[in-house]
């Protein structure tokens, strides 16, 4: 009698053990939903959604000759913005984020993004991106006028 109340309690006391062995879907969700918002949060800190489509200029200044003025560079930009800009990358960066770190790193890169020297950082960066603009469309002119006239030539391999 006293071996089935043990063996009876055993398998009472084993099952709430495993139960918190295994996750509760619900809490296992609202941490989810916490470190989403959390990733989102260093996003918006960091500036992404600005960056990001800041540096589709890069993709205007390759299709833009420099004759073009900078009406239709900004129009194009606009347009690659609304196309393809960071509405459409959000939800890839924020998967890579929560991919990529805990909870804890996500706090850390937060506390790092509301620095007031990195933020001081990341104008000085997207300024620099903007001022070089001019130089940066006369070069790549020059890369594609040369890869045109065939003075710059692709080895083979790529070409197949």
């Amino acid at each position: 009698m006293l071996g089935l109340l043990f063996s009876t309690c055993s398998a009472y006391s084993t099952t709430p053990q495993q139960a918190l062995q295994q996750p509760d879907p619900t809490e296992t969700a609202l941490l989810d939903a916490s470190k989403q918002a959390l990733a989102r949060t260093v996003l918006t800190e960091l500036g992404t959604a600005a960056q990001y489509d800041l540096y589709l200029g890069n993709s205007v200044d390759v299709s833009v000759q420099t004759t073009q003025g900078a009406g239709f560079r900004e129009w194009l930009h606009g347009v690659f913005v609304q196309e393809v800009g960071w509405s459409h990358a959000e939800e890839h960066y924020l998967s890579q984020l929560e991919a990529n770190f805990s909870e804890a790193e996500l706090e850390e890169l937060l506390n790092l993004a509301q620095n007031p020297l990195f933020q001081k950082f990341l104008q000085v960066e997207a300024q620099s991106y903007g001022d070089a603009g001019d130089e940066r469309r006369r070069l790549l002119e020059g890369v594609w006028e040369d890869y045109n006239s065939g003075a710059i030539n692709p080895p083979p391999e790529v070409l197949r």
